[in-house]
């Protein structure tokens, strides 16, 4: 019997548009206007183009078309979201430049389903680990960029990611089977497929939803030293079930399970200096024998009721529960190979496995309303959520990869439970003029414990075993208010002030007298002017936002002198200021033009603390362009019967960024190029089948999408790495509808 996790039947979700505009319609091609596009962005079903906030749509099949299934692939198409790929299936997010780095809490918000996923905080990793979620079974992915503190709590700082999952259909049995292959330049092979089934049981009332994908991402980085080639390649597998049962008139439950997992067999990370230029080779690195393996899994179950209770008004309670695996052998010889020989000679590197895991539950339950002249919504929220995590550094020989003694043995254990209730109205005050408010009280609880063994002979390195405990609690209110003005009825104008905050915490250590044992939540404030709509007979859509975004009491990362060890603190304040936009274009029923761009000025607005972390008034915030942009073209025509052939391609920008905030004025910040990337693609489609060619990265740029020090210091004489976006990819796809 094979198991769920490894089940490979799938579906591809509903929703054919055109990736890189947000603004875009569910539509078959040779339409001449955009349809309307539906979110839940504010916990409720909404036209796009009526939610007064800035708010990306991305359809799901069309980035499985297009050979797009991870967030490093289609992350230019949304205005103001940044990428920091940390290698080995880890991720940092940022929306409107609100980010420090890497190292702490996260300032984007997850959820599936309208269920949060991830830990809230460093101590359980939440800022490196997200889902992740190939697109296989998924309706759309939402991005909401500005705080979202109010309808969605703690960590969304910045914005937040929505995952939509794509629902059962009680009306009629249908499928889709979708394969594809692909060749990287300098690398290797991929391919995969995906299928799934919808299956009414009982006809208008109860069906199930069964798909599955196993896929296979090629590699591309090359380990000489080991002689191993594209050592990057990594294998997804998994599958959703999903049940929609309408129970009685006004009363439907969905239940369904998720589980995807991603298997890599070594690091992506490119061996530079400190100008990032290659120092073994183009796509090459040197790592320790033995290490850069991870396995990465996502289990997530839900549940939802909606009952209509009468009067118009609806009930809708949802459980989730997720568990979040990650586990992988780090390679810190940057860091502690100085220092292993004279420990545990003749050892002359080190070899770190670790892994993490986070569970997670949540319940909402909210109760809302939509009339004529007012429309509200009021909840309650709890969250229980449960890290560990273990660290093993061991003393080991560079050339076997045997281990040679222990420099510490590390056991952590993170808990955050929080309550929360919310509130949101609308007031409709004429038919074109509402004001929307809304506010969220939380109140949540910690608790962290870390037991870390040291050896006698390591002390002199690392200092005594400790055992270490800390607890802390913190509260928050958050809020938004925005008054919106309809122009015309598809054009609308608004004004929004949001709040957002992520929450404060305990240390993970008792360094020395001047180490905080707890830090406090940060918050920021966003003032944004929009607009928005279709215009030209709705032949051309766009969304305009102008923002300034206030950042408070910034939770900073520092490294402790003595063991080099990360510790938070409250210091200083940022700015982000900017304009983002989307637009799609239809000037006939052939041909699509879109695109989006962001203008982005995210920097301090006071000097950081000078010990362990360094940055002066006016420094930009790390890993956040400027500018950046994409533009896209599609050309169709018809060829026999029903059968239409289509051209495109799009070009992506991304400006000059600046990496983490270095430890001390005498150390290197990294500057990372800007770089242009282009897609092609051709093929032919019928509503029941498509077939597309593709080539991604045509000019098989090496643009750089990170860049760190191999250690915790980041000298000119130090190594240094970089990742880089996949070489020049060619491949096909074939889809089949049933």
């Amino acid at each position: 019997m094979i198991g769920f996790e490894r089940f490979t039947l799938f579906a591809a979700t509903s929703g054919l548009a055109f990736v890189v505009a947000p603004a875009m319609a569910q539509e078959t091609p040779d339409q001449s206007i955009l349809s309307e596009i539906v979110v839940t962005a504010q916990k409720r079903a909404q036209r796009l183009e009526d939610v007064p906030m800035a708010v990306s749509a991305l359809p799901a099949e069309e980035l499985l078309n297009r050979n797009q299934p991870k967030i490093d692939d289609y992350f230019y198409s949304v205005p103001g979201l940044s990428l920091s790929p940390l290698a080995s299936g880890r991720y940092n997010l940022s929306i409107r430049g609100v980010t420090t780095g890497v190292s702490t809490s996260p300032t984007v918000g997850v959820t599936i389903d309208d269920v949060p996923y991830g830990s809230v905080s460093i101590l359980g990793f939440g800022s490196r680990f997200f889902p992740n979620l190939d697109p296989s079974d998924l309706q759309r992915i939402e991005v909401l960029r500005g705080p979202q503190g109010t309808l969605y709590g703690a960590s969304s700082l910045g914005g937040l990611l929505k995952y939509v999952t794509t629902d059962p259909s009680p009306s009629e049995f249908f499928g889709r089977v979708q394969a594809d292959a692909s060749q990287i330049n300098q690398g290797g092979l991929g391919g995969g497929i995906r299928a799934a089934v919808n299956i009414p049981l009982i006809s208008d009332q109860l069906a199930i939803r069964i798909s599955g994908l196993s896929r296979h991402d090629g590699g591309y980085v090359d380990d000489p030293g080991q002689g191993r080639k594209d050592v990057d390649r990594a294998n997804v597998y998994g599958g959703r079930i999903a049940l929609l049962w309408d129970i009685a008139p006004g009363v439907k439950l969905k239940l369904a399970a998720l589980n995807q997992r991603e298997q890599g067999d070594g690091t992506n990370q490119i061996t530079t200096d400190y100008r990032l230029n290659e120092t073994i080779g183009d796509l090459e690195h040197g790592e320790q024998v033995g290490t850069g393996a991870y396995s990465n899994r996502t289990q997530f179950y839900s549940g939802s009721l909606s009952v209509d209770v009468g009067s118009g008004i609806g009930l809708d309670v949802i459980t989730g529960y997720s568990i979040n695996d990650y586990a992988t052998i780090a390679d810190p010889s940057p860091s502690y190979g100085p220092y292993v020989g004279f420990v545990y000679p003749p050892a002359d590197a080190a070899a770190m496995p670790y892994a993490f895991r986070t569970r997670k539950f949540s319940q909402e339950i909210r109760f809302s309303q939509s009339g004529t002249r007012f429309d509200w919504l009021v909840g309650g929220f709890f969250t229980n959520e449960d890290s560990t995590d273990y660290f093993l550094a061991n003393a080991a020989d560079s050339v076997t990869g045997a281990y040679e003694g222990v420099l510490f043995d590390e056991h952590d254990q993170f808990r955050y439970k929080e309550y929360a209730g919310f509130a949101d109205v609308t007031v409709h005050l004429t038919p074109r003029f509402d004001i929307q408010a809304g506010g969220r009280s939380g109140h949540n609880t910690q608790k962290y414990h870390s037991l870390t063994a040291i050896p006698p002979e390591a002390e002199i390195l690392l200092g005594p075993t400790t055992d270490f405990r800390q607890n802390s609690s913190d509260s928050a209110f958050t809020y938004q208010v925005s008054p919106s003005f309809k122009i015309a009825p598809e054009l609308l104008v608004y004004a929004r002030l949001s709040t957002g905050y992520r929450p404060g915490g305990p240390n993970a250590g008792d360094f020395d007298a001047s180490t905080p044992r707890t830090f406090k939540s940060d918050r920021t404030t966003n003032y944004e002017l929009g607009l928005k709509g279709t215009v030209l007979d709705k032949r051309l859509s766009f969304d305009l936002a102008a923002y300034t975004l206030d950042w408070k009491d910034i939770q900073l990362a520092f490294h402790d002198e003595t063991t080099g060890f990360l510790f938070l603190r409250n210091a200083s304040k940022a700015v982000s200021r900017g304009v983002e936009g989307s637009f799609e274009f239809r000037p006939g029923k052939t041909l699509q033009i879109s695109g989006n761009a962001s203008f982005n000025n995210a920097k301090l607005a006071s000097d950081l603390p000078a010990e362990g972390s360094y940055g002066v008034d006016g420094d930009v915030l790390p890993n956040v362009p400027q500018f950046s942009g994409t533009l896209a073209v599609e050309q169709s025509f018809p060829l026999t019967g029903n059968l239409e052939g289509f051209v495109g391609g799009s070009v992506n920008y991304v400006g000059h960024r600046f990496g983490e905030f270095a430890n001390s004025s005498a150390e290197v910040r990294l500057p990372m190029s800007a770089y242009t990337k282009g897609d092609l693609r051709l093929g032919v489609r019928s509503d029941q089948m498509s077939v597309t060619a593709f080539v991604n990265n045509v000019g098989d740029t090496r643009a750089e999408l990170y860049a760190g020090s191999l250690g915790s210091r980041s000298f000119t004489t130090s190594p240094f790495y970089k990742l880089v976006a996949q070489p020049r990819t060619v491949g096909l796809t074939v889809a089949y509808n049933f």
